[in-house]
């Protein structure tokens, strides 16, 4: 059944969570959402047209891309792809750095490392 009007519920506190209220093609009303309103918003008219499925999902969508924009990760497929030859990361991010770790290139400085030293 689809939703013919909503109406965002005046919050008494500000701890209080957002409700919508919607009224439905028969005339019933029921609270189809409450969400943090600190974290996402609504307009009565996102719901109108909608039914409760599609109102959930709709509310999860916007959920995930609020905590995809606060956790600092892209939105989800936004990948970088980079040209042919270089290296892919996320735009936002350095591509890998090499290792700088001089024990590795050179274990035993002034030990022979196997290579003929020039008299």
């Amino acid at each position: 059944m689809k939703i013919t009007s909503a109406t965002i519920l005046p919050r008494q506190s500000f701890l209080d969570m957002g409700r919508v209220e919607a009224t439905f093609e028969d005339g019933s009303t029921a609270v189809v959402l409450e969400y943090y309103p600190d974290e996402v918003s609504y307009s009565p008219q996102e719901f109108v047209g909608k039914t409760r499925d599609e109102v959930l999902d709709m509310h999860r969508a916007k959920d995930r891309a609020y905590l995809q924009l606060s956790s600092g990760l892209p939105p989800r497929g936004a990948f970088f792809h980079a040209p042919p030859g270089q290296s892919a990361h996320f735009p936002s991010t350095p591509g890998p750095q090499p290792l700088e770790n001089k024990h590795l290139q050179n274990p035993r400085p002034g030990k022979d490392t196997g290579a003929k030293q020039a008299a």
